[in-house]
């Protein structure tokens, strides 16, 4: 677990997808919240970076329904 304070961003990465937003919980990374599942991505290669808030390298990886749509991301 990462410790983040402050406000910070996630930005999902890869995948040929759109439009896909998040969240991190402040405190010690444990997951991200889907504000948009975004559409079109493919489940290779689409990754989350966390920025900002004091922490520094948290990641995780996203897995993506048969629509496109990010569904779930572990930290």
């Amino acid at each position: 677990m990462i410790h983040i304070f402050g406000e910070a961003t996630a930005v999902i990465r890869g995948g040929g997808g759109q439009n896909a937003t998040a969240t991190p919980v402040t405190g010690f990374v444990t997951g991200l919240s889907i504000l948009n599942p975004g559409r079109e991505y493919l489940s290779n290669n689409t990754t989350v970076s966390i920025t900002g808030g004091g922490g520094a390298g948290a990641k995780g990886v996203v897995n993506v329904d048969e629509f496109g749509e990010i569904g779930r991301a572990h930290v």
